[in-house]
């Protein structure tokens, strides 16, 4: 039988100004961006079709930092929708460089493969500098807000919700960087009611403007539908393009 597999796109770069007009608002405002999109086309003994797209914006600011990311994976095999994921989430900080600051947190989206029909975590709370400098950071997150939590054919849980957030960039060498990323959620309607996720991403410089990226994501729900299991992984491995202005 006819077999053929076609990459449709591979593409994953970060944006850091056009120009100095546009990069810079004001002489202290600036934009950070970050694209990537993967794909994947095959038909014969298997027909799948694959799409990864993923999108972050920052704006970095003396009195405020704004990031906002999404994410969507995509996969049908031989007409059937094994994965239809969508999570975006965003984080503010006022004042962001004083030991302790305000923050806005938002966590929204739907996943088929874990039989969610949506999710939702926003909220106000505070952050902490635990470590400051140039290339590092280390930040701690407490904050409340609306939990609103649906599995597939059930009712959805809605609550008063309890967040957390680690944050932390840790160099290893001059060409090397692990980025870090810890989360929960916890309800107060319900104890056992509660989950989180971890992400480690290292980013290796191969070139000036070229890094390999490998991620490794944990997600854990303690509250699960009948069929999908507490804990999920998965580990992904791509190519990054850095552009800066400085």
């Amino acid at each position: 039988m006819f077999k053929s597999s076609i990459i449709i796109i591979i593409l994953a770069f970060s944006l850091n100004g056009f120009s100095q007009e546009k990069l810079l608002i004001t002489d202290s405002l600036s934009i950070h961006s970050h694209i990537g999109l993967l794909g994947r086309w095959q038909t014969g003994n298997l027909n799948q079709i694959s799409l990864m797209p993923r999108v972050s914006i920052s704006l970095e600011h003396p009195s405020y930092y704004v990031n906002v990311n999404a994410s969507y994976h995509f996969l049908r095999v031989n007409g059937f929708d094994v994965i239809n994921d969508f999570w975006t989430n965003g984080l503010f900080q006022y004042k962001p460089a004083n030991s302790i600051y305000p923050s806005f947190h938002t966590t929204v989206g739907f996943a088929s493969s874990y039989l969610i029909d949506h999710s939702s975590l926003t909220g106000v709370g505070l952050g902490a500098n635990i470590h400051q400098k140039k290339r590092s950071y280390l930040q701690t997150h407490l904050f409340t807000g609306y939990l609103n939590f649906k599995y597939q054919e059930e009712s959805p849980h809605t609550a008063l919700g309890l967040g957390s957030l680690i944050r932390a960039n840790i160099p290893i060498n001059g060409q090397v960087m692990l980025h870090w990323v810890f989360s929960t959620y916890h309800s107060t309607k319900e104890p056992g009611f509660w989950g989180g996720g971890n992400l480690f991403q290292l980013n290796i410089m191969l070139l000036k403007s070229l890094s390999l990226n490998i991620t490794h994501q944990s997600y854990y729900n303690n509250k699960t539908a009948a069929t999908i299991k507490n804990t999920n992984t998965e580990m992904l491995f791509g190519i990054q393009y850095n552009f800066s202005n400085n």
